[in-house]
């Protein structure tokens, strides 16, 4: 299952420490503190705090956490963070090429 927070061009994937791959550079936090700040940027987005949500049903499968607010999913998700058992990796977005009406990629291509 992709999990994925997005802010403006900032794509983040949110793996569990097992699927990593040796070749992914996750973001580091030196505390609990650190990774809420981070992630409080993503909390204005109903998608972003349904993944938020999704993640951390997935990490404690056993708790029911419907009844926690979104500050409660928060700092649960930034504690999971910092021990490890999620890692945050930034991607880069792919931005499709915009092409000028009437005119062959080509050309659009050589305009830029």
């Amino acid at each position: 299952m992709r999990r994925v927070l997005r802010s403006g061009f900032q794509k983040i994937e949110i793996l569990k420490w097992h699927e990593c791959s040796p070749t992914d550079t996750f973001m580091e936090f030196r505390d609990t503190l650190f990774a809420l700040n981070f992630l409080r940027k993503f909390m204005y987005d109903p998608l972003n705090i349904m993944t938020l949500r999704n993640t951390l049903a997935e990490a404690l499968s056993y708790t029911d956490i419907s009844r926690l607010a979104d500050h409660e999913i928060l700092q649960q998700l930034g504690w999971q963070i910092v021990r490890g058992y999620v890692k945050l990796v930034p991607r880069v977005e792919e931005v499709p090429p915009v092409v000028l009406l009437g005119r062959s990629a080509e050309t659009a291509a050589e305009v830029a």
